[in-house]
């Protein structure tokens, strides 16, 4: 249905204003400048009534690509993403659309787009926007919405090109960890000179390329590099790893909280990100955990910089939510976002009041996300639904703060279950700190340090507590742990079986 434009109101306004000028002065002069403003009103109506069924039948098309950053590299969050379109009509005639926006989520930032565009009959008309991504990871634009206007311009009338476009967006590199403010104990201190640590293992991935020295094997010069350099280079590869390196990240609700792009978790993955660069280009082995009030999954990287890419992904999907765990709500509230969804985009509609219509939806969903599902044929509908939502980067609710003490318990077993596998090099620790109790499982952290004496422990001060005097607290809590840990380590060896509850 035609709805009054800008212009429309104004116009409107003008001709309810000749009206009441006209019997006020009792002018047929205003009278008749009145009628023609009506009369021309209404006749720009007539002609804005066919134009929604018009743009319909028009054979309209949207397409559209990522035009910079280019496919190869994945734009950092923050940063500008040029998108080049095109909008193209079929049949014959011509129209105007205006107001160009595209459907995007909350982390989707619109910085410049073309206002209108006049779409002629197989000739193909330019867009292009520029948007920012808020947070890393993926973002789906589901459309491009946009207004016809009625030929005098006075009414408009939505038209809704449904085209997703995926947006994926790398975290921001810190430029030092320093800047997390870390508490560092017993750090390594790295060996001079020529060591069995510094040697280079059988490797393949090339570390670096530098000058020939007396001593090294001639099967290790980069001939090619060495011909177009003029002088002798010897190719370094990557040595196996020789430390592992723990990395616990939660990702709960008080991780959410803050604008788009300052959150605590944001922060926190710019730092794994930048973190994960530096152990990984020293061949060490690294391992994820995310957990929230329970452990959520572990993945692990044997060293290179190639190896960790698991990493890296669990990193990105770890901003995600499409975990039955992670969200408020249940199956009957993600069945009534996908039918709408549904309905928006492919003009389909479902029914999702009973559990027998719902799983009828979840049927016809089931070959579109198949890939997406672990195990397609038992997978329920609650599962389906949720795979559907993460293809079509729909948003939903994160879980609610509920202070229950089960991230206590799940950051208990975690350390615990590190105790019993071994001993690491370094945890490095990303929370909040809401429920984690400052005498309960984070002096267990210190404990782990003490089954080897060469376990770094970082508490970034940007993933502190709202109130900084709390977070102060738990500083000088820390710095008195410090203390007892270099005393208690001229005591013999804490054993694993200490750390239980």
């Amino acid at each position: 249905m035609p709805r009054l434009s800008e212009l429309g109101v104004f116009w409107a306004l003008a001709a309810l204003l000749l009206l009441l000028a006209a019997v006020f002065f009792r002018s047929e002069l205003v009278l008749a400048f009145a009628s023609v403003a009506v009369f021309t009103l209404a006749a720009d109506l007539i002609l804005a009534l066919p134009l929604g069924r018009r743009a319909r039948a028009a054979g309209l098309e949207l397409s559209w690509r990522i035009l910079e950053p280019s496919a190869e590299r994945m734009a950092v969050r923050g940063a500008k993403i040029r998108i080049h379109g095109w909008i193209m009509m079929r049949d014959g005639g011509a129209l105007r659309l205006t107001h160009l926006k595209p459907i995007a989520p909350r982390q989707i930032q619109l910085e410049s787009i073309t206002h209108s565009v006049h779409p002629v009959a197989e000739r193909p008309q330019e867009i292009e926007l520029t948007i920012r991504s808020l947070t890393a990871g993926r973002s789906v634009l589901q459309g491009l919405a946009t207004r016809a206007v009625s030929p005098f311009g006075a009414f408009v009338v939505g038209v809704y090109f449904p085209h997703p476009l995926e947006v994926r967006a790398s975290p921001q590199r810190v430029p030092s960890l320093s800047a997390l403010e870390p508490r560092v104990f017993n750090a390594i201190v790295p060996r001079e000179g020529f060591s069995s640590a510094r040697a280079r293992g059988p490797g393949v991935e090339l570390h670096e390329l530098r000058e020939y020295r007396p001593g090294d094997p001639l099967r290790s010069i980069a001939n090619v590099a060495s011909a177009r350099r003029g002088r002798l280079l010897v190719r370094e590869t990557e040595r196996p790893f020789e430390e592992e390196h723990q990395i616990l990240l939660d990702v709960g609700a008080e991780m959410l909280v803050g604008p788009l792009g300052a959150r605590p978790l944001d922060q926190a993955v710019d730092a794994i990100w930048t973190l994960l660069d530096e152990l990984s280009a020293r061949s060490h082995r690294i391992r994820l955990t995310l957990f929230d009030d329970q452990r959520l999954g572990e993945w692990t990287s044997d060293g290179g910089i190639a190896r960790s890419s698991s990493l890296r992904k669990a990193l990105l999907e770890a901003l995600e939510r499409y975990d039955r765990r992670r969200i408020e709500g249940g199956e009957e509230e993600v069945a009534a976002l996908v039918a709408a969804h549904l309905r928006d985009q492919e003009a389909l509609d479902y029914e999702t009041s009973t559990a027998g219509k719902r799983a009828r939806l979840a049927s016809a969903l089931r070959p579109r996300v198949r890939r997406l599902l672990p195990d397609p044929e038992r997978a329920d509908s609650f599962e389906i639904l949720l795979a559907y939502c993460k293809r079509y980067g729909l948003e939903l609710p994160p879980k609610t703060l509920r202070p229950t003490g089960a991230r206590k318990s799940a950051l208990r077993s975690i350390l615990l279950h590190l105790a019993r596998r071994g001993h690491p090099h370094s945890i490095h620790l990303f929370s909040g700190l809401d429920e984690i109790a400052l005498d309960g499982e984070l002096k267990r952290v210190f404990a782990l340090k003490a089954l080897r004496g060469r376990v770094t422990l970082y508490l970034p001060r940007i993933l502190g507590a709202p109130d900084e005097s709390e977070f102060g607290g738990a500083i000088r809590q820390i710095a008195r742990w410090e203390r007892e840990e270099a005393v208690r380590q001229m005591s013999p060896l804490i054993r694993p079986a200490s750390l239980t509850p």
